[in-house]
C-alpha cells in the first residue's frame, strides 16, 4: 500500500491519527497511515452529498462545518465594537451605543459573510474539484482555514485566529488548482530543479504555496490585460492527450481558468475537446488566450472569457459567435452572444446619456426572458445600467413587480408617488415602503399592507402611523424587532410588547425598564430566544425558572445569567451540557464530580471527560 499522501499529511498534522473522527472511520488498524487513509475514504463519501440530490443532508453537513469553523457571536472581540463606535464618530454620526440587538445584527453580518466565503471553498473542493485525491483537498482546506487577510506592506498573509471576524480568503480557482498540482506532482517538479519551489513544497505550507501562485497570477493578469490592438487570432483545438501542451499555453497568462492545472486539464480533455482563441502578443505571436470553449462528449459544456467572473470581453463576442457555428448545439450559445451584444449596446447607450426605450427596459429587467451570459455570475453591467435607468412606464413597472423582476427602488420618482404602483410593490416586499413618497408612507392602507408582508417595514411609516396600535400590533406579530420603530408609548404597552417578544424574544430590548422587570414578559421572551435574557432586569437573571427556560433555548444565555446560579445549580448545568458539553467549564468543582453531570457529559460526547482530566492535570502542573 502506497501511503505517500498520508505521509505528507501526517508530517504536517502529526497527531491527526489520534483524532476522534479518524478513530471512528471503520478500521481497527494500528497503522497510523492506514487510519488516516480510511478517514479520507470516509470523507470522500461526502462528495455524494454535494451532488445536488441530497439537499437536507447537505444542509446538515454544512451546519457541522459552520459550527466548527465559523466564529461564534460570543467570540467576537470587544475591540470590534469599539472600532465601530470610533468609525461612527469619525464619520459624523455621533456616539452610537452598541446595545444587544445592534451587536447581534453586526455579529450576524460577520457570521453570514464567513459562511458565504466558506461555502465557496467547500463547494469547490467537494463538488467541482474532485479529480484530486482527498488527502490533497484536506490539506488545501485545512491550510485555507489558517490564512487571514493579505498584508500589502509585508506582502504576505496574516494568520487567522479564533477571534478573526473577516471572511475566509477569496477562492482563486486557478491558484488553488496550481497549488494542489504542486504537491500531487512533486516528483515531476523536482525535475525542474527549482530549489525555491522544492523547498516550499517540502515545507508543506499551503499558505506559502497558495501565495506563491497568487502572486504569479496577479503578475500574469497584468501582462495578459496588456493586449495588442489587433483582434487577429487563431483557434487551437486540444484533444485527449494534449493536456501538457494546453497548460503550457496558459502558463503565466492569468486567465483565471482552472484548466491551468495539469490535473484538471487532463480530466476535462478525457471528456471532450477544448477550443481556445489566442490573439497576438507584443511580438506578434499568438500567445494570449482570450476565449475557451469546452466540450463534454459532443456538447458544449461552457464558454469562458478573461473578464470579471470569466465573462467574455465585448470584442470577443463576434469572434466567438462565428466559431459557435461549428457546433451542433450552437443555438443556446448564440442566444448568449446576442444577449451580451444587446447588453453592450445598452451599456454604451446609457454611458453616452442616451435614454432606453420600453422594449430595452423590458430586456434589461428580464421581463420577457432572462439575460444569458458566459460568466459563472451575472454580468455586472446589468446592475450598472439599472442604477442609471429607472423604469418610467407604469404598465411595465406593474408587470415587473408582479413577476418579481423589479422593486420600487427601480421605479422613477414619479412612479414612487403612484398609489397603485406602491401598493403592488409593498404587497410583494413590505420594505419597499422605504422607496415610496413621504405622502404614501403616511397612507394607512399602504402601510397596513407593508407591515403585513414584513413587520420591519414599520421603520419607514410616518410618525403618525407608528403611533397607531392596530398597525404596530400587525408589525410586531410578524417581526418582533419592529417594536424598535413603534411610538414610545406603544413600546410600553403590555399587549404590544407581549406580541413582540412572542415573535422575537430579543424585542425585549426595546421596551421599558418596568416591562423588562415583569417575569411574565421576560419568560415569554426567553422561551422564544434565550439571548433575550441579556435584556432582562438583573433580578430575573438570578431567577432559576427564567434562566432554565433561557438556556433551554440558547447556550449563549449562560453568559448573561447570574454566574453563581449557573455555576452551582445542577438542573441548569445539566440542561446546558445536553446542548453543549463544553459548558462544563462553567460548573463548580463539586458539580464536575457529580455522577449525573458526568453521565450527561459522556452522553453528549464520549471524549468530553478528557476536558475535565486535562483541566485537573493543568492545575497540578501549575501547583508544582
Amino acid at each position: 500500500m502506497n501511503y505517500e499522501g498520508e505521509k505528507f499529511i501526517l508530517k504536517l498534522y502529526t497527531e491527526l491519527y489520534k483524532d476522534d473522527l479518524v478513530k471512528r472511520s471503520g478500521t481497527k488498524s494500528d497503522n497510523k497511515y492506514e487510519l488516516v487513509r480510511k478517514y479520507f475514504e470516509r470523507l470522500a463519501n461526502t462528495e455524494k452529498v454535494f451532488d445536488g440530490n441530497h439537499p437536507k443532508t447537505l444542509t446538515f453537513l454544512k451546519e457541522l462545518y459552520y459550527d466548527k469553523y465559523i466564529i461564534k457571536e460570543i467570540d467576537i472581540p470587544e475591540s470590534y465594537y469599539e472600532s465601530q463606535k470610533r468609525m461612527a464618530l469619525e464619520r459624523g454620526y455621533g456616539y452610537i451605543e452598541y446595545t444587544g440587538s445592534v451587536r447581534h445584527r453586526l455579529a450576524n453580518q460577520i457570521i453570514e459573510e464567513q459562511k458565504r466565503s466558506l461555502d465557496k471553498w467547500l463547494n469547490y473542493l467537494m463538488k467541482e474539484n474532485t479529480v484530486y485525491p482527498m488527502w490533497a483537498r484536506y490539506w488545501a482546506f485545512q491550510g485555507m482555514l489558517k490564512i487571514g487577510y493579505y498584508d500589502k506592506i509585508k506582502k504576505e498573509f496574516r494568520k487567522r485566529s479564533k477571534g478573526t471576524i473577516k471572511p475566509f480568503i477569496d477562492l482563486n480557482k486557478e491558484a488553488l488548482a496550481l497549488t494542489i498540482d504542486l504537491v500531487t506532482n512533486y516528483e515531476q517538479i523536482k525535475q525542474l530543479n527549482d530549489k525555491e519551489l522544492e523547498s516550499l513544497i517540502e515545507n508543506g505550507s499551503f499558505e506559502k504555496l497558495y501565495l506563491y501562485n497568487i502572486k504569479k497570477i496577479y503578475e500574469s493578469e497584468r501582462n495578459n490585460k496588456d493586449k495588442s490592438n489587433s483582434l487577429e487570432g487563431v483557434w487551437i483545438k486540444y484533444n485527449d492527450g494534449d493536456a501538457k501542451k494546453l497548460v503550457e499555453s496558459l502558463e503565466g497568462k492569468g486567465t483565471g481558468w482552472c484548466i491551468a492545472s495539469l490535473t484538471i486539464a487532463k480530466s476535462y480533455l478525457e471528456l471532450g475537446s477544448m477550443h481556445i482563441f489566442y490573439t497576438k502578443d507584443s511580438r506578434g505571436n499568438y500567445t494570449k488566450p482570450r476565449v475557451c470553449i469546452r466540450q463534454k462528449y459532443n456538447a458544449i459544456a461552457e464558454v469562458r472569457g478573461i473578464e470579471k467572473n470569466q465573462n467574455l470581453e465585448e470584442e470577443m463576442l463576434k469572434i466567438t459567435e462565428k466559431k459557435l457555428d461549428e457546433f451542433p448545439d450552437k443555438e443556446k450559445y448564440h442566444k448568449k452572444v446576442k444577449d451580451m451584444e444587446k447588453l453592450t449596446e445598452l451599456y454604451n447607450k446609457v454611458k453616452n446619456n442616451g435614454e432606453l426605450t420600453n422594449q430595452e427596459i423590458r430586456f434589461l429587467y428580464e421581463i420577457d426572458c432572462p439575460i444569458d451570459g458566459f460568466g459563472f455570475e451575472k454580468d455586472p453591467r446589468i446592475d450598472e445600467v439599472k442604477k442609471l435607468c429607472p423604469i418610467t412606464d407604469k404598465e411595465v413597472m406593474l408587470e415587473a413587480i408582479n413577476i418579481n423582476k423589479a422593486t420600487l427602488e427601480d421605479a422613477s420618482r414619479k412612479l414612487r408617488k403612484d398609489k397603485e404602483v406602491v401598493l403592488a410593490a409593498v404587497k410583494k416586499n413590505g420594505k419597499d415602503l422605504m422607496h415610496a413618497s413621504k405622502e404614501l408612507q403616511n397612507n394607512k392602507e399602504i402601510v397596513l399592507e407593508a407591515v403585513k408582508e414584513n413587520g420591519g417595514s414599520l421603520e419607514y411609516a410616518s410618525p403618525d402611523l407608528k403611533s397607531e396600535k392596530e398597525i404596530v400590533l400587525l408589525a410586531v406579530q410578524d417581526n418582533g424587532y419592529a417594536l424598535k420603530y413603534a411610538n414610545e408609548e406603544l413600546r410600553k404597552d403590555k399587549d404590544v410588547v407581549l406580541s413582540a417578544v412572542k415573535s422575537n424574544g430579543r424585542a425585549l430590548e426595546y421596551t421599558s425598564k418596568k416591562l423588562q422587570s415583569e417575569k411574565e414578559i421576560v419568560l415569554e421572551a426567553v422561551s422564544n430566544d434565550g439571548f433575550a435574557l441579556s435584556f432582562a432586569n438583573n433580578n430575573l437573571k438570578k431567577d432559576k425558572e427564567v434562566v432554565l427556560e433561557a438556556v433551554r433555548r440558547s447556550y449563549i444565555a449562560i453568559t448573561y445569567a447570574d454566574s453563581e446560579l449557573v455555576r452551582n445549580d445542577k438542573e441548569i448545568m445539566l440542561e446546558i451540557i445536553r446542548r453543549n458539553w463544553r459548558a462544563i467549564e462553567y460548573a463548580s468543582p463539586d458539580l464536575k464530580k457529580d455522577k449525573e453531570i458526568i453521565k450527561a457529559l459522556l452522553d453528549s460526547n464520549e471524549y468530553a471527560l478528557n476536558s475535565i482530566k486535562k483541566e485537573k492535570h493543568t492545575k497540578r502542573k501549575v501547583k508544582k
